[in-house]
């Protein structure tokens, strides 16, 4: 039977309500103050008597209505709600607002152990402390200066000697730019017309 669940956020200051009917039970029993990701607990049915939920556990239906609110609002401003096709969900994406090492931390206050890193992205970790300083002493020379750089230079060296079969370097802005000029030289330097396309999961 599905549970069909209000949510109360002070529900500490509340008397518990008891409910008895045919095969259902539910006492509401607890919350938490914070209203970003308040906590219901109670009874569900006849058989969780014994072993109620606990104050600190809540089913997805119940839970994620704060990601649900987020969804919605992205879904106002961004097409599809998300940016890239492969970050849909059902029925609502994962929402993220930090992450740190290995893990992320979602709208609604879940961790997650990041097995995915953004699909190749974020290979070491995230708020990696090297790169963070790396990219602050780099933004304290200026950034988008339209011209050639020292630091550019010096990265494609370092580049060049760690896969010494590379000749050349050319940076990108994305991996359909960096796939588009890949492709182009192909064609040129090979003279063929014809490209072998092969698909992985998440990707045409």
């Amino acid at each position: 039977m599905a549970t069909n669940i209000v949510v109360i956020t002070d529900a500490g200051t509340l008397a518990p309500e008891i409910k008895d009917e045919i095969g259902a039970y539910s006492d509401i029993v607890g919350s938490r103050s914070d209203v970003n990701a308040p906590i219901v607990a109670g009874i569900w049915d006849l058989f969780d008597r014994k072993t109620p939920t606990e104050s600190c556990t809540a089913e997805w239906d119940e839970m994620k209505y704060v990601v649900k609110a987020s969804h919605k609002r992205a879904q106002e401003t961004l097409a599809g709600g998300n940016t890239r096709p492969v970050l849909h969900g059902d029925p609502f994406a994962l929402y993220m607002e930090g992450g740190q090492g290995p893990y992320l931390y979602s709208v609604d206050k879940r961790e997650y152990l990041d097995f995915v890193s953004d699909y190749s992205a974020a290979f070491y970790g995230h708020s990696n402390p090297a790169i963070a300083e790396a990219i602050s002493s780099a933004l304290s020379t200026g950034f988008s200066l339209g011209s050639v750089t020292r630091k550019e230079c010096h990265l494609g060296e370092r580049i060049k000697r760690r896969f010494p079969s590379m000749e050349r370097v050319r940076f990108c802005n994305s991996g359909t730019e960096a796939n588009t000029y890949a492709l182009v030289t192909a064609t040129e330097f090979t003279g063929r017309t014809k490209v072998s396309a092969e698909s992985a999961e998440g990707y045409p």
